[in-house]
């Protein structure tokens, strides 16, 4: 059995996603006195400026977000791209991310290899039609892989996991214990909104601007950068109550938090992948116990109306967006109600390290079974 165990993560885009960073780092840490050696390959679809990074494989083609049809087409240049960088790294481990890397993985995939599904996001299209194929070639590559890992609890009833193993690691922070908020009483003044992370979904923001466009009694705060932000600031052009403090750094989310009372995680309820995923914002929100406002209609708005811990919302429609908020801003010591209870839910939640393990015992089985290291 070799000293050094070597994995390979795959990427869709880059700067490669947060969560993906936060796996390959616990891996790391747990490997770190049996020997490791972590790689990455990611696309640079954005032409974006990228100093040499160590133990990096970055592809550049230019694929903008939000042009299927044209990311499709490339990804014919970046299956060749990560097959070579699969013969030269020789990974005992790959993690693809998504199942469009899945795909790629699990053709050029050596059966002495542990394939790992990370589950992201769920194939989801609004035609039924294209859907059903995307799912019919999910469950193809799925005959390849060796574990599947879920981002959402809710997944997991959608698999049948009887061919290879399966965890769920959610996207939580990775702290070894749950923040404490000083339990200040709300003060009178205006209530503060925020939005953090890649601004997408317009039509959605848009319902959110549009209901609380020049509301003195409102702030709304829009934290992040992304393919829709340049639309959607101009849509908010002459509201004074609306504000856009760009690109941050995830270290940064803190402070955007403490200066929260609400913040806003509604996704497009159409979406079929959104109907099942549970969003980081949820974690984070009862990490940092701050509610969020979340879409009706979906399997975390269930979870979230049932115990009480956050806001649900018709996501389409602006005068119940106006509604929810403008009672909120008339009740604010409902938000102390919800608080308490956030933190009462928050110590049933299992934390990121405790769903780790979950994910390694695993790994362990299927290196064990393999003998590849």
């Amino acid at each position: 059995m070799e000293q050094t165990v070597r994995f390979l993560v795959i990427d869709s885009a880059y700067p490669i996603n947060t969560r993906n960073t936060k796996i390959a780092n616990s891996i790391c840490e747990y490997y770190s006195g049996k020997g490791i050696q972590m790689s990455f390959c990611a696309w640079n679809r954005e032409n974006k400026d990228i100093s040499a990074l160590p133990n990096y494989n970055i592809y550049k083609k230019n694929s903008p977000g939000g042009q299927l049809l044209k990311k499709l087409f490339n990804l014919f240049g970046y299956f060749f791209y990560l097959k070579k960088c699969n013969i030269e790294i020789k990974p005992h481990v790959i993690i693809a991310s998504h199942w469009d890397m899945l795909l790629l993985s699990s053709i050029f995939k050596k059966k002495s290899q542990i394939l790992i599904y990370e589950n992201l996001d769920i194939p989801s299209v609004p035609l039924k039609v294209l859907l059903a194929i995307l799912k019919g070639v999910e469950r193809l590559t799925l005959r390849n892989t060796d574990m599947i890992v879920f981002a959402s609890r809710f997944y997991e009833s959608l698999y049948k996991c009887e061919k290879y193993s399966h965890v769920v690691l959610e996207n939580k922070p990775v702290f070894t214990a749950f923040h404490i908020d000083k339990n200040m009483e709300c003060e009178s003044g205006k209530l503060n909104i925020s939005y953090i992370g890649g601004v997408r979904y317009l039509e959605i923001l848009k319902n959110l601007v549009s209901a609380v466009r020049d509301n003195p009694n409102i702030n709304l705060y829009f934290h992040g950068e992304g393919h829709d932000l340049k639309a959607l600031k101009k849509y908010s052009e002459g509201s004074e109550n609306i504000y856009f403090t760009g690109r941050y750094e995830y270290d940064e989310i803190e402070r955007f938090y403490q200066n929260s009372d609400i913040v806003w995680a509604a996704y497009p309820n159409k979406d079929y992948n959104v109907k099942y995923a549970i969003s980081n914002k949820f974690h984070e929100s009862l990490y940092y116990t701050v509610p969020c406002v979340f879409s009706e209609k979906t399997c975390l708005g269930d979870l979230v109306t049932k115990r009480e811990i956050g806001f649900v919302v018709n996501p389409y429609s602006v005068e119940e967006i106006r509604e929810l908020l403008e009672g909120i801003v008339v009740n604010r010591k409902n938000l102390l109600s919800v608080k308490n209870r956030m933190k009462n839910y928050a110590i049933e939640e299992k934390d990121w390290e405790s769903q780790f393990k979950d994910f390694i015992n695993e790994l362990e089985k299927l290196i064990d079974k393999n003998n590849n290291v």
